[in-house]
């Protein structure tokens, strides 16, 4: 599985994941697992999708937590 639509799907599984986590919120290492389980990914790759999202505004980071912002929930919607 190579290329740009893939990559969308697993971020977009990786946000669903983090928005239905505890206090919508997940910690790196419940992503990392989660991404290891259902696609495969090396830890090294996903902390990069993390860094990758938090750079672009998707993710932030509070307290040792991950969480989905609203600028990736209204570039959804404008998407869609």
């Amino acid at each position: 599985m190579t290329g740009i639509l893939p990559k969308k799907k697993r971020i977009e599984s990786m946000f669903s994941f983090i928005q239905s986590a505890d206090q919508d919120r997940a910690t790196l290492n419940e992503i990392k697992s989660f991404m290891l389980k259902n696609f495969g990914l090396k830890f090294e790759t996903t902390t990069k999708y993390v860094k990758e999202c938090s750079l672009a505004g998707f993710l932030i980071e509070q307290q040792g937590r991950w969480e989905v912002t609203r600028r990736w929930e209204q570039l959804k919607k404008m998407c869609v």
